[in-house]
Parts: structure tokens; C-alpha cells; sequence
């Protein structure tokens, strides 16, 4: 194998297994998939990287307050729940959207949310 070829195949391998970042996503794609905050957002941690299939996550705590709202803020139609969790995913075959919402804790509850464009 010559030497050109071996660096393009340990690239890949690095780009493959995470090592290498991919970019951030362009505004246009954060606006597109970013998930519309409650009122009482705390503790948000947000990330978007672009590259194959565009993703945004967002982490966050939010009062009980605003379920509702945050729930009507997101394409999911069905969600389902036990105790401690609240969950939902929508799938269009464009957009992928999962969201589970923490509700252990009455008193504050926490949000973990992912979309991405899909093919």
C-alpha cells in the first residue's frame, strides 16, 4: 500500500471512531433542528455538528411548569412515560427527533433531546 493511501485509511479510521470532530452545523441547520426552549431552561449544554446526517442535542433542567409547553414545541405526537421518564420520537424520514425528559425529580425536570436530518 503506498504511503498516501496509508494516511487517507488512518484518517478515515480516526474520523470514523471520533476522533476528529465534525464541524458545526451552519445556522441554518441549528435553527432548523434546534428544539424550541421552555421558559425556564437551566443547565443547557447544546451542541450541532454537521457532516452525513446533521445532529443537534440539547441538554437542559427546566421547571415542571413547562412540560406542556415544551411538549407542543416539538414535532412528537405520541409520548409515553412511567415514574420517572417521559419519552417521544418522531421520524418523518427527513427529520428525526427523540426527546426523554427526566421526571424523578419534582421539582426540577431534565431534558435530553436529539434531531437530525435523515435520508
Amino acid at each position: 500500500m503506498a504511503f498516501g493511501a496509508r494516511i487517507l485509511c488512518v484518517a478515515f479510521v480516526i474520523a470514523a471512531c471520533g476522533l476528529i470532530a465534525p464541524p458545526e452545523c451552519s445556522a441554518e441547520t441549528r435553527a432548523l433542528l434546534a428544539i424550541t426552549l421552555p421558559p425556564s431552561p437551566a443547565d443547557l449544554s447544546e451542541s450541532c455538528a454537521s457532516g452525513f446526517n446533521p445532529t443537534y442535542r440539547a441538554e437542559f433542567q427546566m421547571s415542571p411548569d413547562d412540560l406542556e409547553t415544551l411538549q407542543q414545541a416539538t414535532p412528537v405526537l405520541e409520548w409515553e412515560g412511567d415514574e420517572t421518564t417521559i419519552s417521544g420520537v418522531y421520524g418523518d424520514g427527513i427529520l428525526y427527533v427523540e426527546a426523554t425528559i427526566d421526571i424523578s425529580d419534582p421539582a426540577q425536570f431534565a431534558v435530553t433531546s436529539v434531531a437530525a436530518l435523515v435520508d
